[in-house]
């Protein structure tokens, strides 16, 4: 069953650890918050309540990086712990759950907190999608600087593709970033996203942002897409 599938972030998993000093990791675990938004896909596709207790699984026995600890909650109101204890929070749903979950204002207001301090975050898939109602008319939302772009679903301003193709090729766009280490190019048949919208300027990176991946899409008019 596929449930991790092509995302675009500009801080990666690897930003569990940010933040936090050797000497503090060693003294407590490090914290995950993973916040599981509404899905109206059926079974076997996205399974986002799935996914997210996949995701708590491999961070929590990880042999590499040992002592992190992972919540998984459904409603914002449910997170166990103070905000301030998390050291990145990971979003999966249909579009981004931070709009998406119950109490998402008091949710969204907490989380321009949260990224204030330097906390990470990740958002698996579908979980970058923002509606037209989530967006200022310029398409600015805080999803854009936190990950760096958003995938515009059905938005006046910009419109991103969503798309099955039986053999996408990705590839790492810097093999030489720390983040790409050990990268190998896979093809797959699966649903990157294409056209994804990453601010005023010409849909250029913002600055601060870098590209993890890209592919040459779609098939029949192929450009590099991230």
């Amino acid at each position: 069953m596929k449930v991790l599938r092509y995302w675009i972030i500009s801080i990666s998993l690897a930003s569990l650890l940010g933040g936090c000093s050797q000497n503090a990791l060693e003294d407590r675990d490090t914290q995950v918050l993973i916040a599981v938004g509404p899905s109206n896909h059926p079974p076997g596709s996205h399974e986002v309540a799935a996914g997210a207790r996949l995701i708590e699984h491999c961070l929590e026995n990880m042999e590499n990086v040992p002592g992190v600890q992972a919540d998984v909650v459904y409603d914002w109101s449910e997170v166990p712990q103070a905000l301030d204890a998390y050291a990145t929070v990971v979003f999966i749903g249909d579009n981004f759950p931070g709009e998406r979950l119950p109490n998402s204002e008091t949710a969204m207001e907490q989380l321009i907190a949260m990224m204030a301090r330097g906390c990470g975050i990740v958002c698996v898939h579908y979980g970058v999608g923002l509606l037209d109602e989530d967006v200022e008319r310029g398409g600015d939302h805080p999803l854009l600087h936190w990950m760096g772009g958003y995938f515009a679903s059905r938005c006046e301003h910009h419109r991103s593709t969503a798309k099955i193709y039986e053999a996408a090729t990705i590839e790492a766009a810097d093999p030489e970033h720390p983040v790409s280490r050990g990268w190998d190019i896979l093809t797959l048949n699966d649903e990157p996203y294409s056209n994804i919208y990453f601010g005023p300027n010409n849909n250029q990176l913002l600055p601060g942002a870098f590209a993890m991946a890209t592919s040459m899409l779609p098939p029949e008019n192929p450009k590099q897409e991230i």
